[in-house]
């Protein structure tokens, strides 16, 4: 006899009937077990009062039985079980010759089958038939039991009941562990072998996240999510992702000059009156996603005043030149805030707004928004988003597929080559715009020891992810946020957290690992 249960839960006095829908005009088997199996489950105390009963399939309109609840005596437990039995390829009792006039009634005798026919039955039967599961809690068991069942001891029939309950409910745990819903948050999902990846290489990560405070990571392969993980924040929350918000701000000027709104090599200047005839009036747009506009930086002003600041978009603005445009790299917070003024000229919309249209409702990143300073007036473009794992999975997508989604072209295509297929600059070829590259040569990180004019204090070369695909790019922000995506398998990593300084620096490496580990 095969089974499969699923349902919800419900208590040992409580009856779930069959639906309408699920109703099949063929009866159940009849089945005696000669001895009980040795069975030892801990759960089911051996003074538990409990019977139970497969009421029969119904006919064609029948309907459903009626619930039938009955308690007397007193039980110290309940059993939870699912309710919902499928039976394959009844032999057993066979269907009336007329449909029954009465909810549960048969018409016909039911009658045990010669050993030959149950055969032949059991082999060529396609019916299936959704039955109730009644459990009776009755100080006397074979209450309301069938007669077979009746004329049995209490002892053995107490004996039955549970084995019954053991293999019934095996198999509704095995589907419970197992299930997996066909979508999340908009994502078909594929269990990890489906798109080649190693089940017991995402554990693994998936408990190193944990570890260093992640309350999300979630793995896509082949457009489908493979792994998802949620820590101490429901999967939909939003939360800051810090200078993850600098390739999202990139981004948008991608879409600009897509849109035939501003080109990359524009004068800043030409969007900010206020650096004209200034020794910033060279700086380009290109130079502000590169990081090497050489505008002034300092500890206090890039980390302590533009962030206090009402209007940070006007502090950055009115700072000065440092060095000479293209000259210096350094992570200028400030240098990236002033694309706010130039998105909000060129397009002629606030930059949470622009972002709102043109690029998270396309995508579906509806859990995302940028956010504004005190003022009202500023659109945070160093930092400030709040999105979720599977939000930026969405961005990573967009990448991976070359600026498209859905077919429709978001980004353009040479736009995202330049952003992470290639160093935007001699100074660290680390970076793109406004995006970390796995590029091998000068290397400077977000973290990396820097002096007061923030050049490198011990200069270096290298790569982020050595044992990693050079074409592997990441947005990064505080406290190892990271969306990583690997163009060569197909496959992108997503990890949030806590906004500690720990795990800023291996952040790149351990996303990369996750894809090293667990391609196929």
């Amino acid at each position: 006899m095969k089974t499969a249960c699923s349902g919800p839960s419900m208590p040992a006095i409580s009856m779930s009937p069959s639906k309408l829908s699920t109703c099949r005009p063929k009866a159940l088997r009849r089945t005696v077990m000669s001895r009980p199996p040795m069975v030892s489950w801990p759960s089911i105390p051996s003074s538990i009062r409990s019977a139970s009963m497969i009421i029969p399939a119904q006919v064609p309109k029948a309907g459903s039985p009626s619930a039938m609840r009955s308690r007397s005596g007193s039980y110290s437990s309940k059993i939870l079980a699912s309710l919902i039995m499928v039976v394959d390829s009844p032999p057993g009792m066979t269907s009336p010759s007329t449909a029954a006039s009465s909810e549960g009634r048969r018409t016909a005798t039911a009658s045990s089958p010669r050993r030959r026919s149950a055969s032949r039955c059991s082999r060529t039967s396609p019916w299936r038939a959704s039955t109730p599961m009644l459990w009776s809690t009755s100080a006397d068991p074979r209450r309301h039991a069938p007669p077979i069942l009746g004329r049995m001891p209490a002892r053995r029939l107490r004996l039955l009941a549970g084995a019954l309950v053991l293999v019934l409910a095996a198999p509704a745990s095995v589907a419970a562990a197992d299930a997996r819903p066909d979508r999340i948050d908009g994502w078909t999902t594929a269990s990890p072998g489906e798109v080649g990846l190693s089940r017991a290489a995402l554990a693994r990560h998936a408990r190193l996240a944990k570890q260093r405070g992640s309350t999300c990571l979630a793995v896509v392969r082949r457009g489908k999510l493979a792994g998802d993980w949620n820590w101490g924040t429901p999967r939909t929350t939003p939360r800051e992702v810090f200078s993850v918000t600098k390739s999202v701000t990139s981004t948008l000027v991608g879409i600009a000059a897509g849109d035939g709104l501003l080109e990359l090599d524009d004068p800043v200047s030409r969007y900010v009156p206020q650096w004209r005839g200034t020794a910033s009036a060279d700086v380009t747009i290109r130079n502000l996603l590169s990081n090497d506009s050489g505008r002034f930086w300092s500890l206090e002003s890039d980390y302590s005043l533009l962030v206090k600041s009402s209007d940070r978009t006007g502090y950055a603005v009115g700072l000065t030149q440092q060095h000479p445009a293209g000259s210096a790299w350094a992570y200028n917070n400030a240098a990236i805030q002033v694309l706010d003024a130039v998105l909000r000229r060129a397009t002629g919309l606030r930059t949470d707004v622009f972002a709102q249209r043109r690029l998270f409702d396309p995508l579906g990143m509806t859990h995302t928004r940028m956010t504004r300073d005190s003022s009202g007036r500023s659109t945070n473009a160093f930092f400030g988003m709040q999105t979720t794992c599977l939000d930026l999975a969405r961005l990573g997508r967009l990448f991976l597929q070359q600026g498209r989604v859905d077919g429709e072209r978001v980004v353009p295509r040479a736009f995202v080559r330049a952003a992470v297929g290639r160093s935007s600059t001699a100074h660290n070829a680390a970076y793109g715009y406004l995006w970390w590259l796995n590029r091998p040569g000068t290397l400077r990180g977000p973290t990396d020891a820097v002096d007061d004019a923030g050049q490198p204090v011990t200069p270096r070369t290298g790569q982020l992810a050595p044992a990693a695909s050079p074409r592997m790019f990441a947005a990064l922000g505080l406290g190892g946020q990271v969306l990583l995506v690997d163009p060569g398998s197909g496959t992108i990593v997503v990890r949030l957290g806590t906004d500690s300084l720990a795990g800023q620096n291996q952040a790149f490496a351990e996303a990369a690992a996750v894809v090293t580990d667990a391609v196929g």
